[in-house]
């Protein structure tokens, strides 16, 4: 194998400005899971609690909590897809730099068999920032056609490696999904974001 000694062109230079850092200096793809305050924290309590099936009924008398009945259906059911990560937005919250408190928040395209599927929205917040271990607490919510699955999961990685895999329970559903449970299982594809996802209904 050779070795070019030609040198960049100046055009070349700026587009390599642009290109993303290698994985091992961007920020840990996924997930940070914390309740932010004021109206971010409002958002993400309504976006769990619409997840998690749950509805909230103020009567006369006080504020009762009701737990939906389980979709029907739904128990020993896979559901497959692949989640495309094209939008995080990252908030530097803790320390300047890469630190504990750090939050993102993403929103991701879902898709199956090459066609639109749904979206995935949540976030993370990372818990656990040392020289060799990354540790994000993260929930999302899976939109789909006939409901939504609410999911939390941890991922714990060496900052040094790109992820390769996420697992957590499903804690929750709208729709045909109400009152779900069950785990989900997804598989970074290499060197990029997108995820071979798995959904196993208990």
């Amino acid at each position: 194998m050779t070795t070019s000694t030609t040198a960049a062109s100046p055009a070349a230079s700026a587009d390599n400005d642009h290109k993303p850092a290698p994985a091992r200096n961007r920020r840990p793809r996924r997930r940070y899971l914390a309740a932010g305050t004021g109206a971010l924290a409002l958002a993400l309590t309504a976006t769990f609690a619409a997840g998690c099936g749950g509805s909230l009924d103020t009567a006369a008398a006080g504020t009762t909590t009701e737990t939906s009945a389980p979709g029907a259906g739904t128990s020993g059911e896979e559901i497959t897809f692949v989640d495309t990560n094209p939008r995080n937005t990252d908030l530097d919250l803790g320390a300047p730099g890469l630190s504990v408190g750090d939050m993102q928040i993403f929103n991701d395209d879902l898709t199956k068999d090459g066609q639109p599927f749904g979206t995935s929205i949540g976030q993370c917040v990372l818990t656990l920032s040392e020289p060799t271990r990354l540790i994000n607490q993260c929930t999302a919510t899976y939109l789909m056609a006939d409901g939504t699955l609410a999911v939390r999961f941890i991922n714990d990685q060496d900052p040094a490696a790109a992820p390769t895999k996420i697992a957590g329970p499903v804690v929750g559903g709208t729709g045909r999904y109400r009152g779900a449970s069950g785990d989900l299982t997804a598989t970074f594809q290499p060197n990029t974001d997108t995820m071979d996802v798995i959904i196993r209904l208990g």
